[in-house]
Order: C-alpha cells, then structure tokens, then sequence
C-alpha cells in the first residue's frame, strides 16, 4: 500500500498533474489523456511545412524542437511507470501481425506498384530475436535496379538507396547501431528525400541515426517496382536467399511518397492500433493479402 502510494506521489510530482486522482491507474490515465492531446496539437501546429517555430498569442512562440524533446521525455516517463496499463488499455483486437518463424526463400510477404518518389516514408513494427543470417526487412525492385531501397542488418540497421550509373560497383548506402534483435516490440521508420539525398532513421518514435546518401541526391526512386517484406529481391519479386531472409513478427508496413515529420512519427510509434495510419504508397493491407509461404497471419501482440 505504501508502495503504491509513493507511486501516485511520484508520479503527480513530475507529471503536474492534479491531486484529484485517486489511484495509480486514474495517475497513469490522466497522464496519458494529457499527452495524446499534446502530441496530436503538436503534430497539427508543426508538421505544417516542417515549422520550426509557431507564432502563439502575445508575441510568444513555441519551438517545435523543443517541444518534441519536452514531449518525448514525457512519452518516456509515462512508459516507465505507466507500462503494464498502457498495454491493456490499447485497444486494436482487429490488429493482424505476419508471422515468419524460420529462414528460407517462400516465407514472405510482397505487394507490387509504386509511383515515382522524390521523397519516401517507410514505417513497420518488428519484434525478432534472429541471430543469424543477414536479414532484410524490407526491400523494394525495380527491372533496372533490383537494390533501390534496402532496410536490412542483424546487428545495426541499414539503408540502401541505389542508384546504377556508369560505375555499378559504387554503391551508396548507411549504417547505424541500431539494433531491433532483442525480443521486444520496436517501431521503425526510415524518411529519405531526394533534393539532397538526407535520410533519417526512428525506432521507437525517436530520430536514431542520419546522414546523406550521395548517390541518391536529385534522384528520384523509380515506379512501378515491387515491394517484399522478409526477403532480399536479387531479381523483381524473386531471387531470395534464406541466408538473407527475416523472421520475426511484423505489423504495420505502411509507405509513403512524402517525408513524415518528426511529430507525426511520434505519434504514430505510441499503438500500434490496426498498423497506424495507412501509407499512400503502400498500407498493411496490401501487404497481409501478399502473404507467401508458410508465413502465418495472427493478432499483433504489440496490442497485448
């Protein structure tokens, strides 16, 4: 009893929430409330053109940078002591997962068709314990080039955006130690646009890692190409080498021909309630009624 009450105490202090909650769970509750507004007046005022500062009344203003920080130390907080509740009080029965269990080449999922993209978004949930091999996540082709983007890695995740010019062999890509292999639920995003080939990696609503591809500045990803998850494409839709292949359960691919804002990432890496908002390039949908193999549908236990 003492236990919990030093919780409710704790947790009103660095809240500033009000006294009037009267267990943990209306704590924990109210807090979440609090930030869901937050969060979502956040996105609203400064995902607007990427707007580093918002004009508020009186001469005042709000910096966007620093609001995010604010609200993902926040975010954080909630998760630390707020946990086992928030979990429960996710709603999304509705929510399907694909499930690979082993390395092979049939055990994947894919989806054809894309527009031509100076900018893309790509976000998934992953949960994995692979240890072996050299996975790869997602992948997308195209007849002239099979490698046009790559999000793969084992130990640290990285992107590959190519580009084939007069030197085939020199390929631009990234790396970073980011590593999803742990077991848990993670939430990843990769954003790239082509005006000067920037990329930036979140797992679990933060901005991870970044950098500059330079073979891919003022070059648009082509169309009309072929998107698998779990597989490396060595050929459009085919080519697969198990020692390339990803196992794990999945949610939540959605992909878009714009770059999200940090806000909207955020927010999106909170629930993973029915795979988050639908990509106009490509949503969860398209890629559940691609599903090959023995990889299996089940209910997202990100949800549970």
């Amino acid at each position: 009893m003492m236990n919990a009450l030093l919780k409710i105490v704790f947790c009103l202090g660095i809240l500033g929430l009000s006294a009037s909650a009267k267990s943990f769970k209306d704590c924990c509750q109210s807090f979440l409330d609090e930030l869901k507004k937050k969060s979502e007046a956040a996105v609203l005022l400064c995902s607007l053109n990427n707007q580093s500062f918002v004009p508020l009344p009186f001469g005042k203003h709000c910096n966007c940078k620093t609001l995010k920080t604010e609200l993902q130390e926040r975010w954080d907080g909630f998760y630390k002591l707020c946990r086992p509740m928030a979990k429960r009080k996710q709603q999304c029965s509705n929510a399907k997962s694909i499930i690979i269990t082993k390395r092979s080449t049939v055990d994947y999922a894919i989806s054809q068709g894309a527009p031509q993209m100076k900018e893309v978004t790509t976000c998934f949930w992953v949960k994995t314990k692979q240890v072996t091999g050299y996975p790869h996540y997602i992948s997308y082709a195209v007849p002239l080039a099979i490698n046009q983007i790559i999000i793969e890695g084992m130990e640290n995740l990285r992107l590959l955006i190519v580009h084939y010019g007069s030197d085939p062999t020199k390929v631009s890509s990234s790396s970073h130690n980011i590593k999803i292999n742990d077991g848990r639920w993670h939430h990843i995003c990769m954003t790239w646009q082509s005006k000067d080939g920037g990329y930036s990696f979140f797992k679990d609503g933060r901005k991870v890692g970044s950098g500059t591809i330079s073979g891919s500045v003022g070059k648009p990803i082509p169309g009309q190409g072929t998107w698998v998850l779990g597989q490396d494409q060595d050929s459009v839709g085919g080519g697969f080498n198990a020692n390339q292949s990803a196992t794990g359960e999945f949610t939540g691919v959605n992909i878009w021909d714009k770059v999200l804002s940090s806000f909207e990432i955020l927010k999106m890496s909170i629930n993973c309630n029915a795979g988050g908002p639908a990509g106009n390039v490509k949503n969860w949908a398209d890629f559940l009624s691609g599903i090959k193999g023995n990889a299996k549908i089940g209910k997202a236990t990100c949800c549970h």
